[in-house]
């Protein structure tokens, strides 16, 4: 997808309606609640395309997933992100005024992480627009780990310094992880930034500042990015929006993908989101990814781990698990079935790794909510014994954090062998010959 045609469903979401509003008898098919076609929009499906109808087709799964997963929570990030930037807004007013805004703030805390977890989700299938352009729509509302919270400081000391905001900047100090710093980051002393850089001296001489000027600075520049993370979020509703670009559709009519085997390829692909999962947020923290140590060390990087002001990360790896169970499971709704990887592996008589793969991840959904009742995952990532945690696998499960990172490679060793080989597809480039 061009950047002209990304313009110009920007264009498109500002006047997006409601499911209740497209989705009704002249419009569409229904089954319960499930969504199972639209007759009207820009690229509209044929009036008698049913995904939830018997046979299996991969043509009805992968319309299916971009219909009843992916669009739900793509419309449900815009949702939050909505939410978010009116609660800012009402903060600035009342910090403004002068008025003490604590249940403001606490309000903007409760949306923020909403929005965040509605991005885990929706970034937990990466086919279509939210990857394609080099994941200019991704990393416009959520760049980490590509982050700069001396860069943000300065922004903010420039803002502070000029009263505007330069909004048009890199990812970097842009989108929700941004916006977590300024919120969650209790000192409001650019503590990343270096004394000794001449280039950082405007991010000291701000935090010199009375502490209700730095409040407001932060959330005056909260508002100014917000509206860019929420543009892009709309820009990707508009997309997969049956009413708009209906990218469900683009999956299977032959616009994007030559062929139904191809597009498939480009579903199971968006699987492999949950490599970040393993290596990124459990296994470098954790010491057990080349990111971070040498193999047979007993280094961690719990430094590395994500979501470390506002201490969300394990509530990340649960959305974004639960964002690949609802791809692989497809949903089911008052009797009604959309189709998911599981019944593509049924049809080829594989029925067996569609239950061991279903079971692994209900398996690392228990276990994440165990390490997550037990605290935050850096801390218990510094008070563990590495040694234990190197000893720890599936059966053995002596350190429960390291024991959710082998519930997740299990889940990563199965779909990279029998998964693929199963239904003749192939991993992402950059995981071919990867077994880790």
């Amino acid at each position: 997808m061009n950047l002209l045609k990304l313009i110009g469903l920007a264009l498109l979401s500002s006047t997006l309606l409601s499911c209740a509003d497209f989705f009704n008898p002249k419009t569409a098919a229904k089954s319960g609640d499930v969504i199972v076609g639209t007759v009207t929009g820009n690229n509209a499906f044929d009036a008698d395309f049913d995904p939830t109808s018997a046979p299996f087709s991969k043509e009805k799964m992968l319309a299916g997933i971009g219909l009843q997963v992916i669009f739900p929570k793509v419309k449900e990030l815009r949702l939050q992100l909505e939410n978010l930037q009116i609660e800012i807004e009402n903060l600035r007013q009342e910090l403004e005024e002068d008025k003490v805004g604590v249940e403001s703030e606490k309000e903007v805390l409760k949306r923020w992480r909403l929005a965040m977890l509605a991005f885990h989700q929706a970034d937990s299938f990466g086919v279509g627009p939210l990857s394609e352009n080099g994941a200019l729509i991704a990393d416009q509302i959520y760049s980490w780990p590509a982050f700069d919270p001396c860069g943000l400081d300065l922004q903010v000391a420039e803002l502070s310094n000029t009263g505007k905001a330069s909004v048009a900047l890199v990812s970097s100090v842009k989108g929700l992880a941004a916006l977590e710093y300024l919120f969650f980051e209790p000192t409001m002393a650019a503590p990343r930034c270096k004394p000794r850089n001449v280039a950082h001296r405007p991010a000291f001489d701000w935090a010199a500042k009375d502490i209700k000027v730095k409040k407001l600075d932060r959330v005056r520049y909260a508002e100014a990015i917000t509206f860019d993370a929420l543009e892009a979020a709309r820009v990707l509703e508009a997309a997969w929006n049956p009413r708009a670009g209906n990218y469900s559709k683009t999956l299977i009519d032959g616009s994007r993908y030559p062929d139904v085997i191809q597009a498939t390829n480009a579903m199971s692909d968006s699987l492999f989101a949950i490599e970040s999962v393993k290596d990124i947020r459990l296994g470098k923290p954790l010491g057990l990814h080349k990111d971070c140590a040498e193999p047979g060390s007993l280094e961690t990087c719990p430094e590395s781990t994500e979501h470390e002001w506002s201490g969300l990360g394990l509530k990340a790896v649960e959305a974004r698990l639960l964002g690949f169970q609802a791809a692989f499971l497809g949903q089911r709704s008052k009797g009604s079935k959309i189709y998911g990887f599981d019944d593509y592996l049924q049809n080829v008589g594989r029925g067996e790794i569609a239950e061991a793969l279903a079971k692994e991840v209900a398996q690392a959904l228990k276990s994440v909510k165990e390490v997550d009742s037990l605290g935050d995952i850096r801390a218990q990532i510094e008070g563990m014994d590495p040694q234990q945690c190197a000893d720890t696998g599936v059966e053995n499960r002596l350190v429960p954090v390291c024991a959710l990172f082998q519930d997740v490679r299990a889940i990563s060793t199965r779909l990279k062998t029998e998964f693929l080989i199963a239904l003749g597809l192939q991993a992402p480039a950059q995981f071919q010959g990867d077994n880790d």
